[in-house]
């Protein structure tokens, strides 16, 4: 069964869900495609928040979110109960979610420049400031060495960020614009980042 998108849909980003479904950001709401393919639209608190964005399966089993209007982390499970954590800056433009060892989940930021370690029993957040000043903090994974690694577009860097608030930034070949980054953990036990690609050069990188 094919569901027609809504005349104002603005859909963006994808991933898995629990039971078969499928989940995406559209403007305002979580979508959910079943396997029998209905389509049920969950909206998020803040009717200010319509950019919702990047998802991904947690290791709870829900799906995780950005929202980018309103700087929230969001939470969703497969009964549709969700939780939304404020980060510490409603400018924080939230991008990537990384789920660390450490039980917290890290979020790069692209309007703070920076990376929030939120707790998600608590909802306690704080900013931890990516050293290189406007960087447009990207995409964001956990390496296989237990930190998370992240991109920095702006600046043509990647960065990594231990859990203990460690910075390490890899300059970038110039006029290198990193878009995305994949990591090989936790099907590797190298010590390798593994791949950012680059609009302007189209071509991968490997750190490591």
């Amino acid at each position: 069964m094919i569901v027609p998108p809504a005349t104002d849909a603005g859909p963006f980003g994808i991933t898995s869900g629990p039971l078969g479904s499928e989940w995406f950001a559209n403007g305002h709401d979580i979508a959910r495609i079943d396997q029998q393919g209905d389509l049920t639209l969950y909206p998020v608190s803040d009717p200010n928040e319509q950019d919702v964005g990047w998802l991904t399966r947690g290791p709870d089993g829900a799906v995780w979110f950005a929202e980018r209007d309103t700087g929230k982390l969001g939470r969703i499970g497969a009964n549709g109960a969700m939780r939304e954590y404020d980060l510490p800056s409603p400018d924080a433009v939230p991008q990537g979610i990384v789920f660390a060892p450490d039980g917290n989940v890290y979020v790069t930021e692209q309007g703070s420049n920076a990376i929030a370690r939120v707790d998600p029993i608590t909802g306690a957040a704080v900013d931890i400031p990516v050293p290189t000043p406007d960087s447009t903090t990207q995409s964001g994974v956990l390496g296989p060495d237990g930190a998370v690694w992240f991109i920095e577009r702006a600046a043509a860097k990647v960065g990594r960020m231990t859990l203990d608030g460690q910075f390490t930034e890899y300059p970038l070949a110039a006029g290198a614009f990193p878009n995305r980054i994949a990591s090989t953990a936790p099907f590797s036990t190298s010590s390798a980042i593994s791949y950012v690609k680059g609009r302007a050069s189209e071509r991968a990188l490997t750190i490591g």
